[in-house]
């Protein structure tokens, strides 16, 4: 079970909308899957207002220079219609969009998931396990493709213990101490 479009914001709903069509006339046949995800969908934050659009879209190739390129082009041009911007600024007025790109052969059971763009390949995605389980457990709403039901496997409770043991590392490193 999942959460529905009609469930969350309208503003919210119709940008995630725009983004899957941006995403699937960039990526064509790559784009895979598209989730959006994070605190938008919430119950007690179901409301007209937003920081973020939190959205995972799985992809089948590393995403190049040249396509990671496009999709930031694109993505510029979404950001002007839809008013939600493609960076994090803090302090922020204006939502923004915080998408990861995961490639579809990390998708089915590894511990972590690589960044699909090849400017950032290297990075793993640390809470890989706990957004499994949120997905797993109905915290999305399905944009296209296959669901995450179909595509990932639940987190073991080690994987669980790491991802949230870094969440806590960075929360008391950028939050607490003030290193952001």
């Amino acid at each position: 079970m999942s959460v529905s479009l009609e469930e969350i914001p309208s503003v919210a709903a119709e940008a995630w909308l725009r983004l899957r069509d941006v995403l699937q006339v960039s990526l064509g046949d790559g784009l895979i899957a598209l989730w959006g995800e994070g605190s938008t969908i919430h119950p007690d934050r179901r409301r007209n207002i937003f920081s973020d659009l939190d959205s995972t879209a799985v992809v089948e190739h590393v995403i190049d220079e040249h396509l990671g390129a496009r999709l930031e082009a694109a993505l510029a041009r979404l950001a002007v219609d839809t008013g939600i911007d493609t960076e994090w600024h803090e302090p922020s007025e204006k939502p923004c969009w915080e998408i990861d790109y995961v490639l579809a052969a990390d998708v089915g059971g590894v511990e972590f998931a690589r960044d699909a763009r090849s400017s950032r390949h290297h990075k793993r995605n640390v809470m890989w396990a706990a957004k499994r389980a949120h997905w797993l457990a109905g915290w999305y709403v399905p944009l296209y493709g296959p669901t995450p039901e179909q595509l990932v496997v639940p987190p073991t409770w080690p994987e669980l213990e790491y991802a949230l043991g870094r969440e806590l590392e960075h929360l008391e490193r950028h939050v607490l101490e003030g290193d952001s």
